[in-house]
């Protein structure tokens, strides 16, 4: 079994929505359990309800929003190491 965890970083911009949609529809389609991150580095910390596994539709109608719709976030405890042992 395979397994993917997307998550966006940093600030945002144009298109991301569209890349994130294609990159879970595009593993979903190649049988890949998808998952997002949701608020960027800090999700990846925190863990728990920040991550969720992604189906087919849960990507659909994101594309006429701006910035990314699973949020981005920047994260001080990222930047240590106990922060990234726990990510």
């Amino acid at each position: 079994m395979h397994r993917m965890g997307i998550f966006t970083s940093g600030g945002d911009s144009s298109g991301m929505n569209s890349a994130l949609r294609s990159a879970v529809r595009t593993a979903l389609n190649l049988g890949v359990d998808t998952y997002v991150i949701y608020e960027g580095y800090r999700g990846l910390v925190e863990g728990g309800d920040k991550i969720k596994k992604m189906a087919w539709n849960d990507v659909g109608g994101i594309l006429q929003q701006g910035g990314t719709f699973i949020g981005t976030a920047r994260c001080q405890r990222f930047r240590t190491r106990e922060g990234r042992r726990q990510a």
